[in-house]
């Protein structure tokens, strides 16, 4: 599940971006076994409290804790009371639960219910399918992590265009993501052609088959890349504003895209050619 109203800003209040579900279920079952329990033996809910425990600290954590603004001091304060109970109960798992302790516990989760069911009220819902093998909350989250260490060489231009590609496929929006993809493919290429000396094509060259040929044509040390499969794109989403294509179509695309990406920003020079050409491009500023 996501909700794609995240403003740039990254304030407290923002709309989430990502939800965990299976984990937010396994929180209410949690929930509901330890109020189910609570006038029982702390040992006949024990697990379901220690389950209560580890999804309270990993659900509320991190930027996820920032933008769920009224459910995370909740969960912080519960966290708090059954690392209480823990302490206190350690050797006596056979005690029950007074009942001040019993109310504020049942008071705390009730407060937590109330919090999540407000968050996620502001948030607009999307169920989300993995497209062709790909995870979509990653492709949600930053698609540009397919690339792993690798990743830290990439044009930013190519980033932004990677990470919308990786958006627009989650969201089925095949020919967006084969816009962006294809973009950013191009980008990857023409910073390596300039950092080569040559220059982008230009004209009716500037699909991208026109791309891959010209710097295929260029001496290179003998490196290889793998973009004879780019020669296969046909249709070129950027130059062709008619272009449309299907999902299979814009997976397959990203697929050999990424592939492609990947066999450039490989070359061990890759990033310091990209360096040595914005110094180039800065100092004839």
């Amino acid at each position: 599940m996501i909700d794609r109203n995240v403003t740039p800003c990254g304030k407290r209040g923002n709309n989430l971006q990502s939800v965990d579900v299976p984990a937010f279920f396994g929180l209410g079952g949690a929930l509901a076994a330890c109020l189910a329990n609570g006038r029982r033996p702390i040992e006949s809910y024990r697990d379901s409290l220690a389950t209560l425990k580890t999804l309270l600290a990993e659900l509320f954590a991190g930027d996820f804790e920032q933008r769920m603004e009224r459910a995370a001091p909740a969960a912080s304060h519960l966290l708090g009371l059954i690392e209480v109970i823990s302490d206190r109960y350690r050797y006596d798992l056979s005690a029950i639960l007074g009942d001040e302790e019993l109310r504020e516990f049942t008071e705390a989760c009730g407060a937590l219910d109330r919090g999540i069911t407000r968050d996620l009220g502001r948030a607009a819902v999307y169920y989300l399918e993995a497209k062709g093998g790909f995870d979509a909350r990653k492709l949600i989250s930053g698609a540009d992590e397919v690339f792993g260490e690798s990743r830290d060489r990439l044009p930013s231009e190519a980033v932004h265009d990677i990470d919308q590609a990786g958006t627009c496929l989650a969201l089925s929006l095949a020919t967006g993501a084969a816009f962006h993809i294809v973009r950013a493919t191009k980008t990857v290429i023409k910073c390596r052609i300039e950092a080569l000396g040559g220059e982008a094509p230009t004209g009716y060259e500037r699909n991208l088959r026109g791309y891959v040929r010209a710097l295929g044509g260029m001496s290179d040390g003998g490196q290889k890349y793998r973009l004879e499969p780019l020669l296969e794109v046909r249709q070129d989403p950027v130059s062709d504003p008619e272009v449309t294509m299907t999902m299979a179509e814009a997976v397959a695309l990203w697929a050999t895209c990424t592939d492609a990406i990947q066999s450039i920003i490989d070359q061990h020079d890759f990033g310091k050619c990209a360096r040595a050409k914005l110094k180039k491009l800065q100092q004839s500023a």
